[in-house]
């Protein structure tokens, strides 16, 4: 995973002097695009839980543009919707976009970005996982490197790259804000999907 690795030294690097409510918004567009993943892949399902999972990340952005506390509004959501129930019985690939969701909150009440390489990393490790399984590879050199030159990495590595040029070249909060709203809204799997 050489080239997603010195992808995320340099993003990383790029992150490291901008303030936090910058670094939240790449952070949150990560996690949105894998909830693309979740939100369909719920459908129909009993552990379908859309609802309250879209109204965390609502939250998320709230805070983000009021420099809010979310403190223990996502515990008692977690807690009036049995939550922690549910995401020992949803699949993997779902529990991934939850958890991603959870440390993000957890950071955000700590209001420092101490897990930036990990929003980086978490959709690539995403996309490593599903294009093994789509492509049924195995563990090989070969494979790496095939995942490594895969549409959807580089689609990935392009999508991190234009965040990052716009968040750190802008200075107006409000404008990055609005940008970031607008261009969140695409699957990280683009026109793939999982052979159900």
């Amino acid at each position: 995973m050489s080239i997603m690795s010195d992808h995320t030294k340099k993003i990383t690097v790029k992150l490291g002097d901008a303030p936090y409510c910058k670094v939240s918004l790449f952070e949150i567009m990560a996690v949105e695009r894998l909830w693309k993943v979740y939100e369909k892949l719920s459908i129909d399902r009993y552990w379908d839980k859309r609802d309250i999972f879209r109204g965390l990340l609502d939250m998320i952005w709230d805070a983000i543009k009021s420099n809010d506390l979310i403190d223990d509004k996502y515990l008692e959501i977690c807690d009036e919707n049995n939550l922690d129930t549910i995401r020992q019985e949803i699949d993997t690939v779902s529990n991934d976009v939850i958890n991603a969701i959870g440390t993000l909150i957890d950071e955000m009440n700590k209001k420092k970005s101490i897990n930036v390489k990990y929003f980086v990393n978490i959709n690539f490790e995403f996309l490593d996982k599903f294009i093994y399984w789509k492509y049924d590879l195995q563990i090989s050199a070969e494979s790496d490197d095939f995942v490594n030159n895969h549409e959807l990495i580089k689609q990935e590595i392009e999508k991190q790259n234009t965040i990052i040029d716009k968040i750190t070249s802008e200075e107006s909060f409000d404008v990055i804000y609005a940008w970031c709203k607008q261009n969140c809204g695409d699957s990280i799997l683009g026109e793939y999907w999982f052979d159900l």
